[in-house]
């Protein structure tokens, strides 16, 4: 729809030009012939042929970097939606990979709408959330494994034919463990509840124009 109206506006532009060119023929013909004025048009129309370049620089910058926000964001989703349906991720699992939009939102502040901003805003707000969760409960299991590891070097009493490994496979420990699994599994209800917010982002209207300014096809 934008590109609709800045398509008539521009025929609108050159139709007015061409009946302005008709109109005073004779005196542009003379401002163009004039030595005296030649320099200053031509100072005229080098500026505009640099907005022009400038312009048509800022557009390409802006469908590339529409290409890069579109591209984090259809990598995010997936794992948002597995979060939120199972609860459940992988070790290896990041939920936004990169995180470019800080430094790219400024592109979009005239052609997205506040409240698709503020959906872009929200992505990458759960995305980065999510991310935290899910390294602060592997950073809690390896500590806890970590811990149990050495109390069981320290009731191990190799005189006495106990190793590390007979007190880890000792019941005690083996709760122990399952306690930690346990925590770790409440820990990802909130990973769990910020996934559920953006699960289905791929159907928002700023995704959608996102996809249109980065000229993709679905």
């Amino acid at each position: 729809m934008r590109n609709k109206y800045r398509h008539i506006i521009l025929l609108v532009i050159v139709a007015a030009s061409g009946s302005i060119t008709t109109a005073y023929h004779k005196e542009i013909l003379d401002f163009l012939t004039s030595k005296d004025r030649f320099d200053g048009l031509a100072t005229f129309l080098s500026v505009l042929v640099a907005i022009f370049i400038f312009w048509m620089q800022q557009q390409g910058t802006k469908t590339d970097a529409a290409k890069l926000i579109f591209t984090e964001i259809s990598a995010a989703i997936p794992v948002a939606k597995e979060i939120a349906t199972t609860g459940r991720y992988d070790q290896k699992t990041v939920c936004m990979v990169t995180d470019n939009w800080p430094n790219l939102a400024h592109f979009f502040v005239n052609d997205l709408s506040q409240a698709e901003m503020d959906q872009i805003n929200k992505i990458y707000s759960r995305g980065r959330y999510i991310n935290k969760c899910i390294e602060r409960i592997d950073q809690f299991k390896q500590d806890e494994h970590r811990k149990m590891y050495f109390d069981a070097l320290n009731k191990a009493d190799l005189s006495a034919g106990v190793t590390a490994e007979s007190v880890l496979n000792g019941s005690d420990v083996q709760a122990h463990g399952q306690k930690i699994n346990l925590v770790g599994d409440a820990m990802i209800n909130f990973a769990k509840a910020a996934a559920v917010e953006i699960a289905d982002a791929d159907n928002w209207t700023s995704f959608n124009r996102l996809r249109e300014i980065a000229k993709l096809k679905k």
